[in-house]
C-alpha cells in the first residue's frame, strides 16, 4: 500500500514538473490596453487581454498573433505549476494591416454583409449571404423618393425572386439564364480591397478593436469583435459631389438563407 502511494506521488510530481498553467496577458504597447481575440499559441484573450491554458513546462516560446498587431514570438524560460507573463505587442502598419484582413477573409466560406453607401441623399444597399449552395441577394436603391429592391434566393436547385416587397416568385423555367442575367455575386474579398484601395497612409488605434486608416481627404474606420476579427468598416470619402459614406457590416453567426430574409 505504501509502495503504490509513493508511486502515485512520484507520478504526480512529474505532471507537475512536466505542465503548467500558462496565463498571458497581451497589451497594445502603445496604449496600454489589454487587446482581446489574440491568438496565444491558438488559444484567444478574452476582453481583458488574458488566455489561460495548459502547456508544457518545457516549451521555450509563445506566438501572440492578431489582426492589427505584429506578430510577436516571446522566449520563455521553465517554469512549472504556473506561469504568469505580459506580452506587449506592436502595432502593424498598412501593408500588413491588410495582408492580415486578406487572409482573415481568404479564410472563410460562409458569410453575410450588407455595404450600404450615401452620397447625395442617395442611398445604395447590396446585402449578400453566401452558404454552400444556397446564396441571398438583395439589392436596395433610394433616391430620396421611391425605394426599389430585388431580392433572389438560391435554395439548393430552386431560386425565387422578390421585388419590390411584392409576392415571392419561383422561376422554374431558364434558371440558369436568369442567374446569369440577374444575380450579382461580389466576393466579400473584393469588397474589402476596395475599401481599402480609397486610403493608404496613417494608422491610428483609438483602442485595439477600432482602427482607422487615412490619407487626408479619405478615412476607413474598422471595428474588431472581441474575437479579433472585423465586422464593420466605414469609408468617408470627400468626392467633387459631396461627401459619400460606404458602411460595411460583416456577420458570420447568421448565415441561413430562408425565404423570409429581408
Amino acid at each position: 500500500m505504501m509502495r503504490r502511494i509513493i508511486y502515485i506521488i512520484i507520478a504526480i510530481a512529474c505532471l507537475l514538473l512536466l505542465f503548467n498553467i500558462t496565463d498571458v496577458t497581451v497589451i497594445d504597447k502603445s496604449l496600454k490596453l489589454p487587446v482581446s481575440g489574440a491568438s496565444v499559441n491558438n488559444f484567444k484573450t478574452i476582453d481583458t487581454g488574458v488566455a489561460k491554458f495548459l502547456d508544457f513546462s518545457f516549451d521555450q516560446f509563445i506566438t501572440v498573433e492578431r489582426i492589427g498587431y505584429q506578430t510577436t514570438k516571446v522566449k520563455l524560460s521553465y517554469r512549472p505549476v504556473y506561469r504568469k507573463i505580459t506580452v506587449e505587442i506592436d502595432e502593424a502598419d498598412v501593408s500588413s494591416l491588410k495582408e492580415q484582413i486578406n487572409k482573415w477573409v481568404n479564410s472563410i466560406n460562409t458569410y453575410k454583409y450588407t455595404l450600404e453607401n450615401v452620397e447625395n441623399n442617395k442611398t445604395y444597399a447590396f446585402t449578400q449571404i453566401i452558404n454552400g449552395k444556397n446564396i441571398y441577394t438583395n439589392t436596395t436603391y433610394n433616391d430620396g423618393k421611391t425605394n426599389t429592391s430585388e431580392e433572389i434566393f438560391v435554395l439548393g436547385e430552386n431560386v425565387y425572386v422578390r421585388k419590390n416587397d411584392s409576392d415571392l416568385q419561383e422561376i422554374t423555367e431558364n434558371k440558369d439564364e436568369f442567374l446569369n442575367d440577374n444575380l450579382i455575386i461580389v466576393p466579400l474579398s473584393d469588397v474589402i480591397t476596395d475599401l481599402f484601395d480609397n486610403v493608404n497612409n496613417k494608422v491610428v488605434f483609438k483602442d485595439p478593436a477600432d482602427i482607422v486608416v487615412s490619407d487626408g481627404k479619405n478615412t476607413l474606420e474598422i471595428k474588431l469583435s472581441q474575437n479579433g476579427v472585423p465586422i464593420y468598416f466605414e469609408l468617408i470619402s470627400e468626392t467633387l459631389a459631396g461627401k459619400s459614406i460606404s458602411k460595411l457590416t460583416i456577420d458570420l453567426e447568421n448565415t441561413q438563407v430562408n425565404l423570409n430574409e429581408k
